[in-house]
């Protein structure tokens, strides 16, 4: 009788995904669960256009104003696709959940690798850290909002908004209890609702309003009401609205962290971190045009106890409509919320359990048997992201800082590893199967240019003149915690594991190629 061969099992997306992950010296242990249209999801809720406009909408009118607000938008939403080109290279190159700083290390190299990923990976907490903070603040501004408005006798105090940022924050940490797969369906809900509700706001402002406001009002008024009158002034307020735009898109490598639970993660993750970014990018400009449109009493608005945006939904579309439309806002602010807390954890899951670079490290890498999510490094991301906003007792400008400090956090950490990926393209950055080729170095230098701007942005002072109730302490929760980090580092550096490859130049090269 003829001998039977068994023909070869052909290889499958799950076994290049498996296959790659170890080559960079990665036990799998997350769920691969997530499909493109997940992956997407979840950077696109993470921005999450509605809650970024919404929140930074007054700062904007003080700063600007609508000229600024709207020329403002489209400039950062330019400069932001050039830096998502940057950052999708780099996660086809390296899909990882330690993203940022397993990319610096393996471009820095083993003698500066270590050190260079330890102090990415703590600013990248604090960045998101910062978005915990801002989003579940302004949720909490939003609710108020709601309250005030059914029960007129109900007054805000810095006392009850903490409160409320606290209450939202806990739903945050047990929204992201679910499995994986569950998350991934709450951010598909997540992504339909700021679409239909973008929609739904944009529209709503456009066809119910009998007044609107004409173009030149929209596209070339410009406002000062920062207290810098010096003649440099106007610019200087004009400038501060970058601040706006450069908040509404950070975190968008949340596709990055969630490299380890999709699938074909190296093709996958940069579609979806592009998409998210250009999608956002239309949405908001509708959504600010509509806004701004629809002022009716500008200085009236700016100054509303109930928010900017809030009092133009109110005066705008009336009662009714109005508050189905704060409704919208502040569903879209949970969703994004349930987001930054999703990266947050996985950004303290990497960088703890592979990389032994936090305090109580063991506790923080700890993965639940039943829905293999990392519980305790959600419930973290909960507390110190509600440290935060404890300023807020006796300050007036805590939303602005933790939104200021979203962004100091995470501009920087974005551009470490694409300087490294612009300085060593010729030897140890292996492109993956999306990549730019000749262009993707010119990509960088923009991208380079560009945070440097924005950083410088974010922690010059908001308004003047300076008192202890509008002080910026971003700068000062950055300093923190890049000493935190340095103690650590020189108390820990010998047990800290860098996430460098364990693969030469060549196998990755080999194996990147299987995959194209």
């Amino acid at each position: 009788m003829p001998t039977s061969h068994a023909l070869p099992h052909p290889r499958t997306p799950a076994d290049e995904d498996r296959e790659l992950q170890e080559r960079f010296g990665i036990t799998p242990v997350l769920a691969r669960r997530q499909s493109w249209f997940a992956a997407w999801t979840a950077p696109f809720n993470i921005i999450s256009v509605i809650t970024g406009v919404v929140g930074t909408l007054a700062t904007g009118m003080a700063a600007g104003g609508p000229a600024a607000l709207f020329w403002g938008w489209i400039v950062v939403s330019a400069f932001t696709l050039v830096v998502g080109v940057c950052m999708a290279e780099l996660a086809s190159s390296m899909p990882t959940a330690a993203a940022l700083y397993h990319w610096t290390s393996t471009l820095a190299g083993e003698k500066r690798g270590p050190r260079w990923s330890h102090r990415v990976g703590w600013l990248n907490f604090l960045g998101l850290l910062g978005g915990v903070a801002s989003v579940a603040y302004g949720g909490a501004i939003s609710l108020q909002a709601l309250i005030a408005l059914h029960w007129p006798s109900y007054s805000t105090s810095p006392t009850r908004t903490l409160w409320i940022t606290a209450g939202l924050l806990v739903v945050y940490g047990l929204v992201n209890m679910l499995d994986i797969g569950r998350i991934g369906i709450v951010n598909k809900a997540s992504a339909l609702w700021l679409l239909g509700g973008t929609v739904f706001l944009a529209a709503a402002l456009f066809l119910r309003p009998a007044h609107h406001q004409n173009v030149a009002f929209v596209l070339g008024h410009l406002v000062n009401e920062t207290g810098f009158n010096a003649s440099w002034g106007g610019l200087y307020a004009t400038a501060l609205v970058l601040n706006c735009g450069a908040y509404v898109y950070c975190g968008y490598d949340l596709a990055a962290h969630l490299s380890e639970e999709t699938r074909s993660a190296a093709d996958t993750v940069p579609g979806a971190i592009l998409r998210a970014i250009w999608v956002s990018a239309v949405a908001g400009v509708v959504l600010i045009g509509a806004l701004l449109f629809a002022v009716r009493d500008y200085n009236a608005e700016l100054g509303s106890s109930l928010g900017a945006a809030a009092q133009i939904f109110l005066d705008a579309l009336g009662s009714t409509w109005g508050q189905i439309a704060l409704v919208v806002a502040f569903g879209a602010q949970v969703f994004c919320g349930v987001a930054v807390v999703t990266a947050a954890s996985r950004q303290v899951f990497a960088f703890s359990g592979r990389n032994k670079a936090f305090p109580g490290h063991r506790w923080w890498s700890r993965v639940s048997r039943r829905t293999r999510v990392p519980v305790a490094a959600v419930w973290l991301s909960v507390v110190l992201g509600f440290a935060l906003t404890l300023p807020g007792l006796w300050g007036s400008t805590v939303l602005n800082n933790v939104v200021s400090i979203n962004v100091i956090g995470l501009l920087p950490a974005y551009a470490v590893p694409i300087y490294l990926r612009l300085r060593h393209r010729h030897d140890r950055f292996v492109p993956g199967p999306w990549n730019r080729g000749a262009a993707g170095p010119w990509f960088a230098r923009i991208a380079l240019v560009w945070i440097t701007v924005a950083c410088l942005v974010v922690i010059a002072p908001q308004a003047s003149p300076i008192t202890h109730k509008n002080f910026p302490y971003a700068g000062i929760a950055l300093l923190g915690t890049l000493v935190i980090e340095q103690l650590w580092w020189w108390a820990r550096r010998r047990a800290y594991d860098a996430p460098v490859s364990t693969m030469s130049a060549a196998q990755a090269a080999g194996i990147q190629d299987e995959m194209v």
